[in-house]
């Protein structure tokens, strides 16, 4: 075997362990459960809900399967300004700043929680959930910036390149603990 044939082996060697320590610090951070203490970029990268709640209706599976290219011409409401930063990562931390300065999750009853999708898969949908409260929330101004996020989101990963393994993101129940709006984790 010659030197030539041999350096595109290694390179894809040296590029699969990257992807898998990547991975493992991925499920040591999900495994922490420590969120209070994490920074604003980990929020991004610790994001993720597991699988909880009855399976997705009928209805949830025709809408991460419809054609992303027709959300994505209605749902856009970016400015041009913020497609030309190169810095989108930036930007989605600063959402996600903003979006946690004005939800609230208190509330008495479960009726008054809601979710709202974050983010966005590589292979289509909502990226993760957010609890928040109807009673204390500017909910038109949450969506909006729900709605930014998720568009800037699918931009990054369309400019990134980035590829997922497809599998959709349930959508959580709801409890009331201790007078907030938490995830069913039974």
């Amino acid at each position: 075997m010659s030197q030539s044939t041999k350096t595109p082996s290694i390179i894809i060697l040296l590029a699969f362990l990257i992807l898998l320590m990547a991975f493992g610090a991925f499920m040591f951070i999900q495994s922490r459960g420590d969120t209070d203490k994490l920074s604003e970029e980990e929020l991004i990268l610790d994001g993720y809900t597991p699988p909880t709640g009855p399976p997705p209706t009928d209805e949830e599976w025709e809408m991460f399967f419809s054609d992303d290219s027709q959300l994505n011409t209605e749902r856009s409401k970016l400015d041009e300004s913020e497609v030309e930063d190169s810095n989108l990562q930036s930007q989605l931390v600063r959402l996600v700043a903003e979006i946690e300065a004005i939800i609230s999750t208190e509330a008495t009853t479960v009726e008054q929680c809601k979710l709202v999708a974050m983010g966005h898969a590589p292979c289509g949908g909502p990226g993760y959930y957010l609890p928040y409260a109807v009673t204390g929330a500017d909910e038109a101004n949450l969506l909006d910036l729900a709605s930014r996020h998720r568009d800037l989101s699918q931009t990054q990963n369309a400019q990134s390149g980035l590829m997922g393994i497809c599998v959709i993101t349930p959508v959580p129940e709801l409890v009331i603990v201790d007078g907030q709006c938490v995830f069913d984790v039974n």
